[in-house]
């Protein structure tokens, strides 16, 4: 009889052991599973990492593998039309398409010559920026022309205006609210005036004091409606910037009916932070 109770003790004893056994193995197998998982997906991560960080890294940020000069000086100067080389024509159509039409434009002159010009190009980040401008002299006086582009060439696309300003935080509405703020004082004088001075709209009738400010959203939408044809964005040294002429800002809130020859002005939008 005691001898039964013996082996029954041995006996519960053992499954106990084994059970223990079995669970310490499961459990240093799940273990093992899932630290092989986790260094799997550690695996992947780094190699999907460096493959962005290669892809990030096939192209070129050396201005000459894009860009080359040719044809013939103009007007007997060292200036030559921008040709393009290594990028999708869908890059560089926009831009040859203005700089064709520019230099028509000037070739259509009866008389003129190249009093200066300006052409450069450079890398801010992954955009290259090209600016091309040509000034000449004719019987009205220096006009300055422009052309323009902004090529994201990781994302393999032109930027247009309104997204060169937004790398620094800039807008269209901010420029048009600018230049409303601007205008208003010399509303203020012509409304005080009696028949020295009239602002004639563009859609019609005089701009007044009470039109101008009781209609501001109506002026500010003019303004950015228009803007698309009269700056020039691009990013230069780190810092977005847009050239105009004030005459054409001022031109999309009424008619001035100023003619004649006026320079391009500067602005600064803000650092492009890269």
């Amino acid at each position: 009889m005691e001898e039964n109770k013996k082996n029954i003790i041995i006996a519960i004893l053992l499954v106990i052991v084994v059970a223990l056994i079995t669970f310490v193995v499961l459990v240093l197998t799940n273990t093992i599973s899932i630290n092989l998982s986790s260094n799997d997906v550690q695996e992947i991560n780094e190699s999907d990492s460096n493959n962005d960080k290669q892809e990030e890294e096939t192209f070129s940020k050396n201005v000459d593998d894009y860009i080359e000069l040719v044809g013939d000086t103009l007007d007997g100067s060292a200036f030559k039309k921008i040709s393009f080389k290594n990028l999708d024509s869908s890059l560089t159509e926009s831009f040859l398409n203005e700089q064709s039409k520019l230099l028509e434009y000037i070739d259509s002159f009866e008389a003129y010559t190249l009093a200066d010009g300006n052409m450069w190009a450079q890398f801010n980040g992954n955009i290259l920026s090209i600016y091309y401008e040509i000034i000449v002299k004719d019987e009205i006086g220096e006009q300055s022309h422009i052309v323009v582009t902004n090529i994201d060439l990781k994302e393999k696309k032109v930027l247009n205006d309104k997204e060169v300003l937004a790398l620094a935080n800039g807008s269209f509405e901010q420029i048009a609210l600018e230049n409303y703020n601007e205008l208003l004082p010399f509303v203020e004088r012509c409304d005080k005036e009696e028949n020295n001075c009239q602002i004639l709209a563009r859609d019609g009738g005089f701009i007044t004091l009470k039109d101008y400010t009781e209609n501001k959203d109506k002026y500010i939408n003019n303004i950015i409606n228009g803007l698309d044809e009269v700056i020039y964005c691009y990013i230069k040294d780190g810092i977005v910037k847009y050239d105009y002429m004030k005459v054409q800002l001022d031109n999309l809130f009424y008619i001035n009916g100023k003619g004649g020859a006026f320079p391009y002005l500067t602005k600064e939008v803000g650092k492009y932070n890269y």
